[in-house]
């Protein structure tokens, strides 16, 4: 129970966890680099505390993910892409933010999952597969085909080439594949037969999360008596924990790849920490640099900030925000005086502050 409790910890942190892939498949396989080694540690260490989001983007623009009956959006968020489809955990729309349908049914029979209102989907060969406590195998019109597999009783199915894996932090396309892969120590370059080192992400021991944490009793149960007896800062797993980093997204476009990069300090609000931001990390695959920033400043689409919380996707970072905080934005940007960018005001008219959320795309300089 004790490892499942950490496991949610870490899940807990991992907010882009299973996003954590390049899911682009026309991403040049001989980019022209110094090396393949993201030196993270240099970039944290020399971390910089704001860039101009026009650095990298030339345009911002937003799709409303249309409202009614059949798709009311939880808060519980899941986003992946392809070409043809933007996907809200089990929820399907086009790139106009048009709802198409929705991928699965719920329960625990054959072609279905409990948990398929959080499944990860994506769109492969004319197929869907649905990824929760099964893959599920559906056709081009979101018909089961019959082909599952289960995560915990490990039956297999034909047409996906899996393994046995646990900690699954990346499920997407690669090529004519599926792509499963854990923790991105490697990212590997995905290929009918084999895994291939694509980048190794640099991360020195004084930074870098213990995977030993993963494996040792007790921690959680030793933190709690140290909190009872109001002794929490001396607890095994914050000293464990502290001030490490986890790499929770990997996205890879023509010029670069985005790392997604958190901080560690466990039982922040018992112990009255102030939030972190996570950082955004850019490596130049041209120049093979690496810089890490703690905030992009918005000076193209109108609000303060942006942060890829969806990464990048065909040229693309992606980013949501849901109409009521859009709301809030503009009211409080106009009590206080300050003028508000036009583009925000004409997408608000669009949009009611109860409706889904809106994507966001900050397009890539090409």
């Amino acid at each position: 129970m004790e490892f499942f409790m950490r496991m949610i910890l870490i899940l807990g942190v991992m907010v882009l966890g299973f996003t954590a892939c390049s899911n682009k498949k026309t991403v040049d396989t001989n980019p022209v680099v110094r090396d393949n080694i993201i030196h993270l540690s240099t970039a944290i260490k020399n971390v910089r505390e704001e860039m101009m989001l026009s650095e990298l983007v030339d345009s911002v623009s937003y799709i409303p993910l249309e409202t009614n009956p059949n798709c009311m959006l939880g808060n519980y968020q899941r986003l992946t892409f392809s070409p043809q489809y933007i996907f809200y955990s089990n929820y399907c729309f086009d790139w106009n933010g048009q709802f198409l349908f929705r991928i699965g049914s719920q329960g625990q029979g054959a072609c279905e999952d409990i948990y398929v209102h959080v499944a990860d989907i994506v769109y492969l060969n004319n197929h869907f597969y649905g990824n929760a406590s099964k893959i599920i195998e559906y056709d081009d019109r979101g018909k089961c085909t019959g082909k599952e597999l289960s995560w915990f009783t490990q039956k297999t199915m034909d047409t996906a080439p899996v393994g046995r894996m646990v900690n699954k932090v990346c499920f997407a396309p690669a090529g004519e594949n599926l792509m499963f892969y854990n923790s991105p120590d490697t990212v590997f370059t995905v290929t009918p037969t084999s895994l291939m080192p694509r980048w190794v992400v640099e991360l020195d021991e004084e930074l870098r999360f213990p995977t030993r944490y993963l494996y040792e009793d007790g921690l959680l149960s030793e933190a709690f008596k140290c909190w009872e007896s109001g002794n929490l800062e001396n607890a095994k797993m914050i000293k464990m924990l502290d001030h490490k980093y986890i790499v929770s997204g990997v996205f890879e476009t023509e010029r670069f790849v985005f790392l997604s990069v958190y901080e560690c300090m466990p039982f922040r609000e018992l112990r009255k920490l102030p939030e972190t931001p996570p950082l955004t990390a850019i490596y130049n695959k041209r120049t093979g640099e690496t810089f890490a920033v703690k905030q992009i400043i918005d000076d193209l689409g109108g609000m303060k900030t942006f942060f890829p919380s969806w990464g990048a996707y065909n040229e693309k970072l992606l980013a949501t925000i849901w109409p009521y905080k859009l709301k809030e934005f503009i009211e409080e940007e106009q009590s206080a005086g300050r003028a508000v960018a036009p583009q925000i005001l004409n997408l608000m008219q669009r949009v009611r502050e109860d409706d889904n959320p809106v994507l966001i795309i900050a397009h890539l300089k090409k």
